[in-house]
């Protein structure tokens, strides 16, 4: 009676196992034929499939760049670049204005980036091999290396700063604020020590008619320059309105392409470096995109 109660049991142990793994086996087998399933009746194939890129459409923008943006450009002259905008900004980049004109009737035009195009200068370079200082070539050929030969412009963003500072060590602004201060230093003293009776007086002269003399004789351009720069230099995301034009003024820093001797000589001579790194050669590049309002309308 044991043996056969144990083998009772041991069959149905064995069987509900059977049979949970034919109800295991029969769910795979059920989900992996309704994922076939629907894999077929979607159209999908269920192998990974590298999505193939994109085309970036570069070629309509660059034909329509082409069909109706002109860009003129010339290079400004150091000390007109320190007249305009000042001497800071002067010495330490160099400048050229670029005017861009949007033929489009019907789209407005994006500035993207502005750059300077050294490609004429440096194929000219190679003719002149041993004709530069050393130093001078090193310059000319880091210069060579840089991606499609094109240095982007300062943006005004970081030449504000370079102007705000030349504003502060201005020489004039710099002995005007040394007047003053001893102005206000003698002033402070009238009450504290005795230096005879017309030192008031004398200190009231100080501070009122030869300080605003010294304003007079001498007036204050960095104001303006700073106003000139911030409405000419360039900066991104600039528009460029239908059948208009837009005049800019690049910068990029001097030792880009001089050595600093050429930099002290370009500022009073710049036709002392044309030898070696021709400046005028410089041509301008502009990037951008066809861009159009749309007005809001109501919902």
């Amino acid at each position: 009676m044991i043996i056969a109660a144990s083998y009772l049991v041991f069959s149905g142990i064995r069987s509900i196992v059977w049979v949970r793994l034919l109800i295991q086996s029969s769910f795979f087998r059920i989900v992996a034929v309704c994922v076939s399933i629907t894999g077929i009746l979607s159209g999908q194939n269920l192998t990974p499939v590298t999505p193939t890129p994109a085309t970036d459409g570069n070629t309509a923008v660059n034909r329509m760049n082409g069909e109706y943006i002109r860009i003129w450009r010339t290079l400004m002259a150091p000390k007109n670049v320190a007249d305009a905008f000042g001497r800071r900004i002067a010495q330490r980049y160099i400048a050229m204005q670029v005017t861009i004109a949007n033929r489009s009737r019907d789209y407005q035009w994006l500035i993207q980036d502005a750059s300077i195009d050294l490609k004429n200068l440096l194929d000219q370079q190679k003719t002149r091999q041993g004709q530069c200082p050393e130093d001078a070539s090193l310059f000319l050929l880091a210069a060579s290396q840089l991606p499609d030969s094109k240095v982007t412009s300062a943006d005004l963003t970081v030449l504000r700063g370079v102007g705000e500072k030349g504003q502060a060590l201005d020489p004039r602004n710099t002995a005007l604020r040394s007047l003053t201060g001893a102005g206000v230093v003698a002033a402070s003293l009238i009450g504290l020590a005795n230096f005879g009776v017309s030192y008031s007086s004398a200190v009231a002269y100080f501070n009122g008619p030869l300080i605003g003399a010294f304003k007079d004789v001498f007036p204050d351009y960095t104001v303006e320059q700073m106003n000139r720069l911030n409405d000419s230099a360039f900066l991104a995301n600039t528009i460029v309105g239908r059948q208009q034009a837009k005049v800019l003024v690049m910068f990029i820093p001097q030792p880009y392409l001089l050595t600093r001797k050429q930099q002290k000589a370009y500022y009073g001579n710049p036709e002392s470096v044309y030898g070696c790194a021709d400046l005028r050669l410089l041509d301008a590049n502009v990037n951008g995109n066809f861009i159009t309002s749309v007005s809001a309308t109501e919902p």
